[in-house]
C-alpha cells in the first residue's frame, strides 16, 4: 500500500484527480445551463455526467503511464543523483512556481480539458443528429408541395352570409386541386377548423399532413369584395406570401385564380398549360347565378335529406338564370344521387334510385355537354352510371378520366375506390382509398369507407381500428357504428355487435320501441333471435315507404339462409339499390361469397 501511495504521489495522480473533478464539475454546470438555453433534451445532462464518470479512469490511466516506471525515484535515498544534477534540474523550474505546476501536468490538464469538451461535443452532435433525423423524417412524411386552405373568416356585416365565405373557400380549394403537382386538402377536412382558435397552425398542419396553410378573411359589401389571404409555412410559422384584394364583385373569379396561382408559385409547383386554362376559366358570367350556386353548395354540404332538397331549389334557380352553368348542373346531379343513396340506408326524406337516378343522369350529362373537362361532372356521371345502369366498366373509365383532369379531387378517388372494390380489384381499391384519405384526412365518409378496403385485403383488426377512429372524429356518425356491428358479428363478438347496432339505430332515428324490442330479444334469446325480430320489423318499414329489400338480403345472409339472401340481392339489383356494391365487401355477406351460385350472381348484377 505504501509503495502504491508513493507511486501515486510520484506520478502526480492526486493533482490530476483534483483537476479532473474541478473540470468535470465546471463542465457539468455549464451543460446544465446550456440544456435549457439551447433547447437540448432533458436527458442530456445525465448523459454528460455518465461520460464524465466513464472518462475518470481513462484520464487517471493516461496520467499513470505519463511517467515511465524506469524513471529514477528521488524519494529513495539510495538513488539520489549528484548535487549538480539536482541543481541543474531545479534551475529549469520557474521561480516561485507551485511544485505541482509542471509541463507534464499542464499537458495532462490540456488533454483532460480536451477530453471533457470532446465528450460534450460528441453528445451535442448526437443530439443534433437525432434532432435532424427526426425533423428529416417528419419532413419526408409531409409533401413539400402540399397546402390546406382554412375556412375564410366571414367579415361581412351580415353573419348569415357564411355561404359566401364558405363558397369562396371551396372555390379556391377547387382551383388549387386542379394542379397535379400540388397536394390540396379537401373542403370536408378543412371545414372542421372553421372558427378554430385553440389549435396552432403547426398543430393543424400536422393533423392534415401539409407543409403550408392558407388563412384569411372575406368581406362582401354591396358590389365590392375584400379578400385578405396569407400563406404560412406550417412548420416554421414563416409567411410565404400575403396579399389583400379589394375589387369589384365581378372580379371574384379572377381573384380566386390569382390566389391559386400565387400559392402554386410560392410552393414552386409546376403548372401544365391545360391546368392553367382550367384555372382561369370563368364558370359563369352571372353573379346572381353564382350566389345561388354557392347557397346550393352550402345546403348540399349539410349532407341531410332536407339539405339536399333545399340545395336542389337553389341549383334550379341558378340554372334558370344561366342554363350553361355546368357546376350548377353537377350540384343538381349530386343531390339527386345522394337522395337515392340515402334511400338504401332507410333515412327519412330520401327517394328511390328509380325515381331520382334518371334525373341525376340527365343533369350530369348536361354538365359534361357544357364542359367536358370538368372533373366534378365526370365523377358524378361515373357514380351514376354504375348505380343506375350497373355499368361498372364504363364507370371505371370515367373515374380515371376525372382523376386525370383533377388529381386532387378526393371524391373521385373515394368513389373510384368503391368501384374497384366492387369489381374485385381490392389492392387497387385500397390504393385509391388511401389517396382519398390523404387529400381529405378527416372526412367522415372517406374514413368510414376505408374500412371496406382494409377488410377486402384481409386486415380485419385494422378495419376495426379505422371505424373506431371514425367514431372519434364524430361519435354521432351512425354509419361508423352500423358497419362496425357487421364486423363484430362476423367475428363472433355479438355483445359488441349489438351495442354498435343499437347505437346506429338510435342515431338514425329508429323507433325507441323497436330498439327496446331488439334488446329484449338479444338478452333473452341471443343474436339469431334478435335478427329474426329485426327481419319482422322490416314489414313496418315497408309500410312507411322505406326500401327494405337489401336489408332483408343482409339479415338472411347473416342467418345463413342463402336462398333468401340470393333472392333479395336479385330484387335489390332490379330496384337499382345503391347498396348493391356491398355484396363484395361487407362481412355480412362472407358466407354468401363462398356459395357456388355467387359467380353467377355477380354476372347478373353487373359486377363481373
Amino acid at each position: 500500500m505504501r509503495k502504491l501511495l508513493r507511486e501515486i504521489h510520484r506520478r502526480s495522480l492526486w493533482q490530476v484527480l483534483g483537476i479532473y473533478l474541478v473540470g468535470a464539475w465546471i463542465g457539468y454546470s455549464v451543460i446544465q445551463g446550456l440544456t435549457e438555453g439551447l433547447g437540448l433534451p432533458e436527458w442530456f445532462p445525465a448523459l454528460a455526467l455518465l461520460l464524465f464518470i466513464v472518462g475518470l479512469p481513462i484520464v487517471l490511466a493516461t496520467a499513470f503511464v505519463q511517467r515511465s516506471p524506469s524513471s529514477p525515484d528521488f524519494s529513495d535515498p539510495t538513488l539520489l543523483p549528484d548535487a549538480d544534477v539536482v541543481v541543474k534540474a531545479q534551475s529549469r523550474e520557474p521561480s516561485g512556481a507551485p511544485r505541482w505546476f509542471t509541463w507534464r501536468n499542464a499537458i495532462l490538464g490540456g488533454v483532460t480539458a480536451f477530453a471533457l469538451w470532446g465528450f460534450f461535443a460528441a453528445g451535442w452532435l448526437l443530439t443534433v443528429g437525432t434532432t435532424e433525423r427526426t425533423n428529416s423524417a417528419a419532413a419526408e412524411s409531409v409533401e413539400a408541395k402540399s397546402v390546406a386552405v382554412l375556412p375564410l373568416e366571414n367579415m361581412s356585416a351580415e353573419p348569415e352570409t357564411d355561404w359566401f365565405s364558405d363558397g369562396m373557400t371551396e372555390d379556391i380549394i377547387t382551383q388549387l386541386s386542379i394542379i397535379g403537382d400540388l397536394k390540396v386538402i379537401s373542403r370536408t377536412s378543412v371545414m372542421r377548423y372553421k372558427g378554430e382558435r385553440e389549435k396552432s397552425l403547426k398543430q393543424i398542419g400536422e393533423e392534415l399532413g401539409v407543409a403550408a396553410i392558407l388563412e384569411g378573411s372575406v368581406r362582401r359589401s354591396g358590389d365590392r369584395v375584400r379578400i385578405t389571404a396569407q400563406l404560412i409555412d406550417a412548420q416554421t410559422d414563416e409567411h410565404l406570401w400575403a396579399q389583400t384584394f379589394d375589387r369589384q364583385l365581378t372580379d371574384v373569379f379572377e381573384i380566386q385564380s390569382e390566389v391559386a396561382l400565387k400559392i402554386a408559385a410560392a410552393l414552386q409547383a409546376e403548372l401544365a398549360p391545360a391546368e392553367l386554362d382550367r384555372i382561369e376559366r370563368v364558370p359563369t358570367g352571372n353573379l346572381d347565378a353564382y350566389s345561388l350556386y354557392l347557397q346550393g353548395r352550402y345546403h348540399l354540404n349539410k349532407r341531410s335529406t332536407d339539405g339536399f332538397n333545399n340545395a336542389i331549389e337553389y341549383f334550379q334557380q341558378a340554372i334558370a338564370i344561366d342554363p350553361e352553368y355546368a357546376l350548377a348542373h353537377v350540384g343538381l346531379a349530386d343531390c339527386y344521387l345522394l337522395l337515392g343513396i340515402y334511400y338504401a340506408w332507410q333515412l327519412p326524406g330520401s327517394l328511390p334510385v328509380s325515381e331520382v337516378g334518371p334525373k341525376a343522369k340527365r343533369a350530369a350529362l348536361k354538365a359534361l355537354e357544357i364542359n367536358s373537362t370538368l372533373a366534378e361532372a365526370r365523377t358524378s356521371y361515373a357514380f351514376i352510371i354504375q348505380t343506375v345502369d350497373h355499368d361498372f366498366t364504363g364507370a371505371t373509365l370515367e373515374f380515371r378520366r376525372a382523376i386525370e383532369l383533377n388529381p386532387g379531387y378526393a371524391t373521385a378517388h373515394h368513389w373510384f375506390a368503391i368501384n374497384l372494390a366492387a369489381r374485385g380489384r381490392y389492392d387497387e381499391g385500397l390504393a385509391e382509398s388511401t389517396r382519398a384519405l390523404e387529400l381529405d384526412p378527416v372526412s367522415l365518409i372517406i374514413n368510414n369507407d376505408h374500412q371496406f378496403h382494409l377488410m377486402t385485403t384481409g386486415q380485419v383488426e385494422a378495419a376495426v381500428d379505422q371505424l373506431l377512429k371514425t367514431q372519434e372524429l364524430d361519435p354521432n356518425f351512425w354509419r361508423a357504428h352500423n358497419d362496425l356491428s357487421y364486423i363484430y358479428a362476423a367475428t363472433g363478438r355479438y355483445d359488441e355487435a349489438f351495442s354498435e347496432m343499437e347505437a346506429a339505430h338510435l342515431l338514425k332515428g329508429r323507433s325507441p320501441d323497436d330498439i327496446a324490442a331488439l334488446r329484449h330479444a338479444y338478452d333473452t334469446a341471443g343474436w339469431s333471435a334478435m335478427l329474426e325480430l329485426k327481419l319482422e320489423q322490416q314489414d313496418a318499414l315497408d309500410m312507411q315507404g322505406y326500401s327494405t329489400t337489401f336489408t332483408r338480403a343482409l339479415i338472411n345472409a347473416q342467418l345463413g339462409r342463402m336462398d333468401e339472401a340470393f333472392r333479395y340481392v336479385a330484387e335489390a339489383s332490379d330496384e337499382r339499390s345503391a347498396s348493391l356494391l356491398l355484396i363484395r365487401v361487407s362481412p355480412a355477406f362472407s358466407e354468401l361469397r363462398s356459395d357456388p351460385r355467387y359467380p353467377a350472381l355477380l354476372r347478373e348484377v353487373g359486377l363481373e
